[in-house]
């Protein structure tokens, strides 16, 4: 058993949630590489929690056999949950990143409640640096759980209409939920290779500017997803790798982002290298 069970973390957990309402804008391939990004990035283990329950793939996206899913959770009360038993539910990567899969079944996918989500964030909390939601296209309660958690909501949308809109809708609801605004970031993922809607059209139409754009790079990711291996943990240097381990980077927890680690790991050292650079370049 891992002695993480018995421990906590020096800080509180820091907790991003990955949404949309559209599916297809790479919610799951997204919070895959984050998760590991942060793990490799900071060398502490991550969790990446799959909440699209009834057909998440996070552990497909990982090469994970589904050992242990949330489907272990179905029959056993909240109260009788502890800390060793998720360890022991959780995949193990060998990036560092633990993974709480969906369930095998739709049957099973519906027997989890947002009281059981609760109670996993509860006892993971503190537990591990970073959790990491991938969540489904919908407002259950299951969902809402999540996003009431978290710390920072990645809100990922297309350059097209329907995106544009189900993103409003979004804020919409978090408008309704009384999130701050700070707490949402615009993700414009270009994953189709025709033109797009221009970004000022799209920031001016959600009243909210887009935080981050990420390019066009579909055979790399068509091939991460078949082989379960995702960009960022890629051995040779891509402009991709180098983006996502950038972004990595750009959602860690603020506080942390400050200060130089002890130790940096390489993925770090690579980040604070390209930021150097630009630096130097834009002076």
């Amino acid at each position: 058993l891992d002695a993480r069970a018995e421990s906590k973390t020096d800080r509180a957990t820091y907790k991003i949630a990955l949404f949309s309402l559209r599916g297809g804008v790479g919610v799951s391939t997204l919070a895959t590489n984050l998760a590991a990004g942060l793990s490799q990035l900071w060398e502490e283990e991550s969790v990446l929690m799959d909440l699209a329950l009834v057909n998440g793939q996070s552990a497909l996206m990982l090469d994970l056999s589904l050992r242990n899913t949330w489907g272990d959770l179905t029959k056993i009360p909240e109260e009788e949950m502890d800390a060793e038993l998720l360890e022991q539910i959780m995949l193990r990567h060998s990036s560092g990143t633990r993974v709480l899969a969906a369930p095998r079944s739709a049957i099973e996918a519906d027997q989890i409640t947002d009281t059981k989500v609760n109670r996993v964030l509860k006892l993971l909390e503190t537990r591990y640096p970073y959790l990491v939601f991938d969540l489904p296209h919908d407002f259950k309660a299951t969902t809402i759980a999540a996003l009431d958690a978290a710390d920072k909501i990645l809100l990922l949308l297309s350059p097209e209409m329907a995106s544009v809109r189900a993103a409003g809708m979004a804020l919409s609801v978090f408008n309704e939920l009384d999130y701050p605004k700070e707490k949402t970031d615009l993700v414009l993922n270009w994953n189709f290779q025709s033109q797009g809607l221009p970004r000022g059209e799209i920031e001016s139409a959600l009243k909210k500017e887009i935080s981050i754009v990420i390019p066009h790079v579909p055979d790399a990711i068509v091939s991460a997803i078949t082989m379960g291996k995702p960009p960022i943990l890629d051995e040779i240097e891509t402009p991709l790798r180098a983006l996502l381990e950038d972004l990595a980077y750009h959602w860690s927890e603020p506080s942390q982002k400050k200060k130089r680690p002890e130790t940096p790991s390489e993925l770090w050292q690579r980040v604070a290298e390209r930021a150097r650079k630009r630096a130097k370049k834009n002076a």
